[in-house]
């Protein structure tokens, strides 16, 4: 370093450094960074690599004009660039973390989102339905007058007429609270070939937002219908099981359902879908709902059978 350097090659020392410093990447784990973030904007790439290429042409041509006598002067500025260097280095690896944080906020909106409008859609069902039941005491009047009259013709026909036009569909969740009714009947209504059991025992009103019970049933339901959905595609018997209980201030689920193939990588369960991109977020979604109201989640799978219980402690 103290000596006048004589460089027949400095594209061979650039070289070496770019490997020097895909090698650290390789041994600290941060390579899977490249992978993931193909779509970053050349303007992050441009910043993230201008400052260690200019660097190390300022060191290159300090040492070629430097005085050997000025040990201090060369010592600082050695230093100087490689706290640049460092520091640029970690301007990379944040913005990374940033771009994904964003991401997943994005997906995560948008998801939310849908789940909303689908919220919606079912209370405008349900709507619909209590506009039924509300006139069916008139319905029940009339029906009557008929029969007293004797015009039974006329009371069959009016009697099929009120049938066509509710649906007699037996509804798998009757708890009062009309959030939890909504996802779960939708979600699991027109489910053929499988064995469903609905356990569900909670007040009509939580202390818990709509949102937060929308995002964690809608993401966990969709996961447990598409593994079943998978094994009635093999001809293989399926089955779903879903308890949600609240007690001492609780909120207990537990869903249980058939499976064919898990993604487990280092402890952690990621979407078997071929198309990867936007998937896989369900579980961190209700991670992340769980978290806030301070609960546990666990995940275990064992011969066939996939099972997801929460605890929310209510507020």
């Amino acid at each position: 370093m103290f000596k006048a350097q004589e460089l027949h090659s400095i594209y061979l020392i650039i070289c070496v450094r770019a490997v020097v410093y895909i090698v650290s990447l390789i041994l600290s784990g941060k390579k899977n960074n490249l992978i993931k973030y193909k779509n970053i904007s050349i303007g992050y790439w441009t910043g993230v690599i201008s400052i260690p290429i200019a660097s190390l042409f300022v060191i290159i041509m300090f040492l070629n004009i430097a005085n050997v006598t000025e040990h201090k002067q060369i010592l600082f500025v050695v230093s100087v660039l490689i706290m640049i260097n460092l520091v640029s280095f970690q301007l990379y690896n944040y913005t990374l973390t940033m771009l994904q944080e964003k991401n997943k906020k994005i997906i995560l909106q948008k998801q939310n989102s849908s789940y909303l409008q689908q919220l919606r859609i079912i209370q405008a069902d349900n709507a619909k339905m209590s506009l039924i039941r509300h006139d069916i005491k008139n319905h029940l009047f009339a029906l009557k007058s008929l029969y007293e009259k004797g015009d039974i013709d006329s009371f069959k026909e009016y009697f099929n007429c009120i049938l066509s036009n509710i649906d007699m569909e037996e509804k798998l969740c009757n708890s009062g609270n009309i959030i939890v009714d909504s996802m779960i009947n939708y979600k699991l209504k027109g489910v053929a070939n499988t064995d469903i059991s609905v356990d569900v025992c909670i007040p009509e009103k939580l202390d818990i937002s709509d949102m937060d019970i929308t995002v964690i049933l809608g993401n966990l339901l969709d996961n447990a219908l598409r593994a079943i959905k998978e094994v009635n595609e093999h001809g293989e018997e399926s089955m779903l099981h879903l308890n949600l209980n609240y007690t001492k201030g609780r909120l207990i689920l537990r869903i249980e359902n058939s499976y064919l193939n898990v993604n487990l990588v280092q402890g952690n369960f990621l979407t078997t879908k071929k198309d990867k991109k936007g998937h896989g977020l369900g579980l961190e979604s209700v991670k992340e709902v769980v978290s806030k109201y301070d609960g546990v989640l666990q995940i275990n799978c064992d011969k066939g059978v996939f099972i997801v219980e929460a605890v929310l402690y209510c507020r």
